[in-house]
């Protein structure tokens, strides 16, 4: 296992942030999908390659109208080509995997959540396409819920069985722990469910009552079942740190390196 951060939160930009993550002994970057990844691409790239930095993944944007699983097929569509503007741009910092939201918008009905669920399967279908010419591996995250609304890709059984049953071979599964705990599934369990399909993970832990991307280990998650699950796995791809940083990125940055040496053993 291999331990990486994400550029999300700790700095207004990636270069912000990377300044800060070379403080540390981190060196797997997650690209959050700032403007600068293709204003300054030379800089970030020059930046990354003098510390050592690899950069793992890039999260795609994602909205309420941004949805690759939306009812409105316009709708989907330009979503589908957004996803594939982000995935050129993870392609030219030679990221491995693209992070994906399967949905962003929740139903009242199961008709609704059933056609939103095939949407997103055509969208896999035309997206995968051209991650296997770019050699790079879909990953589809985890959701949140919300109380008495359908929404699809909240459970990770759920987007196995999307994945199987559009036989794709290069979209795999990013486990959110945090959506998982927030969403009261235990995250070993949901590691578990994923098994082969696991390709990368978002760790950070909160109280089961916001996704409030706490540092592990000042939530509730149970982080001595969750490493024994990844034993049993056997996983060897990278552990992404989705940590807030707020208003001192610092202290969650050596809190957050202190804690996964903590948990993992590094």
């Amino acid at each position: 296992m291999k331990i990486g951060i994400s550029t999300w939160s700790l700095g207004k930009n990636t270069l912000e942030a990377l300044n800060l993550i070379s403080e540390t002994e981190i060196k797997y970057i997650e690209l959050w999908y700032y403007n600068d990844l293709t204003n300054s691409e030379k800089i970030i790239s020059e930046f990354a390659s003098s510390h050592n930095m690899v950069f793992w993944s890039l999260h795609a944007p994602f909205g309420k109208e941004l949805d690759i699983s939306h009812l409105d097929s316009s709708l989907r569509k330009l979503a589908v080509k957004e996803i594939l503007k982000s995935m050129k741009i993870a392609y030219h910092y030679g990221c491995e995997c693209l992070i994906i939201h399967p949905s962003s918008n929740f139903y009242d009905n199961v008709e609704q959540y059933e056609n939103s669920k095939r949407s997103l399967i055509e969208s896999l279908s035309e997206l995968e396409h051209y991650a296997l010419d770019l050699d790079i591996r879909i990953l589809v995250e985890n959701m949140l819920s919300k109380p008495g609304l359908y929404r699809v890709g909240i459970l990770v059984k759920e987007l196995r069985e999307i994945i199987e049953e559009g036989g794709f071979e290069a979209v795999g599964i990013c486990l959110d722990t945090g959506h998982s705990n927030y969403n009261g599934l235990s995250p070993s369990e949901e590691a578990l469910i994923a098994g082969d399909l696991l390709g990368s993970i978002h760790l950070n832990d909160n109280d089961g009552t916001s996704d409030s991307h706490k540092v592990p280990g000042e939530g509730t998650i149970n982080w001595e079942k969750f490493t024994e699950a990844l034993r049993k796995l056997k996983y060897q791809n990278v552990i992404v740190l989705e940590v807030h940083g707020g208003m001192d990125p610092i202290s969650v940055l050596r809190r957050s390196v202190n804690a996964v040496t903590r948990i993992f053993g590094f």
